[in-house]
């Protein structure tokens, strides 16, 4: 029985040291292969000119200076002169490290929509949050609308972020004990 708990306690705390990738995701929710940090960086003059909407993990922070934080970017390109363009974000949050996404309101900045001026031909915007906890992983849903000249919606839709991970604290051990019976 003795070497039944030291293999129990031994395999829950190995399961506590396991290190969780502080960036991972992917663009799509069904898809959710790691991010490396070229995902993260700044959008490229190709994706910019492309004329589809995108929304990037721009930054993934897990703690240091900046805190546990993430900045998410979203870009849209104009469908014609005369109308406008509009984005809403929506940060979800979800249990590492399967638990279901759950929206997050009430948050400054968020679940509002943000509109381009009306001579813009590519409208990006950027949201940034902090003190998110660990354990969680975070991602924001992005809705884009493109009004006509008359102020009708002509078109819209909606993208998923990739998924900033909030690994809990990692626990050390230099040596592990179990007292028999």
């Amino acid at each position: 029985m003795p070497l039944l708990r030291t293999l129990i306690c031994t395999i829950a705390l190995a399961g506590a040291i396991i290190s969780v990738p502080t960036l991972a995701g992917a663009d799509s929710f069904l898809n959710e292969d790691p991010v490396t940090a070229a995902d993260a960086a700044p959008i490229s003059a190709e994706v910019a000119a492309s004329g589809s909407p995108m929304v990037r993990v721009a930054s993934c922070s897990a703690g240091g200076r900046q805190g546990r934080s993430a900045t998410f970017v979203a870009q849209m390109k104009a469908m014609s002169r005369g109308g406008t363009m509009q984005m809403r974000f929506d940060l979800l949050s979800r249990s590492l490290p399967k638990g279901l996404w759950a929206p997050i309101t009430g948050l400054h900045g968020y679940g509002s929509w943000d509109q381009a001026g009306k001579s813009a031909t590519i409208f990006r915007t950027t949201k940034s949050v902090g003190g998110l906890s660990a354990g969680k992983a975070y991602r924001v849903a992005v809705t884009y609308r493109w009004r006509d000249a008359k102020g009708k919606i002509a078109k819209r839709g909606s993208l998923l972020s990739a998924a900033c991970e909030q690994p809990k604290a990692q626990l050390a051990a230099s040596s592990l004990k179990v007292a028999g019976r």
